[in-house]
């Protein structure tokens, strides 16, 4: 029996590889999913990007690790401005989605523009649905901000 709420509902577990790509005749029960325990450990390094080509802070490093997702969902981190607008989705997508990640963002926005100077809100998110039993969503919002 299985409930994130602790009480409640039935898991299906089938029999066969969990992921057809990995050959381990093996099963592995995992314990319920924690709200927002599937992006842990999020560092950006520095937390102010000057995108002005002089090679110091010229970029921003979002570092983190995922968890307990063997589905090969979409990992993002999708910066936006402070009205809501997203100005850039950097994604990377692997045949399973757990581990550690390094993406770098160098302060442009889709079309190669660098953004104007301000506070930004990145969001580290991952977005799981293994075989219609769907976990959810987690992400984990940081303050960023470009100056210059």
């Amino acid at each position: 029996q299985h409930s994130v709420e602790g009480e409640g509902g039935w898991q299906r577990v089938d029999p066969g590889e969990a992921m057809e790509a990995i050959a381990s005749n093996t099963t592995t029960l995992v314990g319920a999913v924690q709200e927002g325990a599937l992006v842990q450990a999020v560092a950006v390094e520095p937390r102010v990007v000057t995108p002005n080509g002089d090679g110091v802070n010229d970029e921003m490093g979002f570092h983190f690790q995922v968890v307990k997702v063997g589905d090969g969902s979409p990992v993002e981190v999708l910066i936006h401005d402070v009205q809501g607008r997203r100005v850039r989705r950097l994604v990377e997508q692997r045949p399973a989605s757990t581990g550690l990640y390094g993406m770098e963002w160098d302060g442009r926005d889709e079309q190669g523009a660098v953004v104007p100077p301000g506070v930004y809100l990145a969001r580290v998110r991952v977005d799981t649905d293994t075989k219609g039993a769907r976990i959810g969503r987690a992400e984990v919002l940081r303050t960023i901000a470009v100056a210059y």
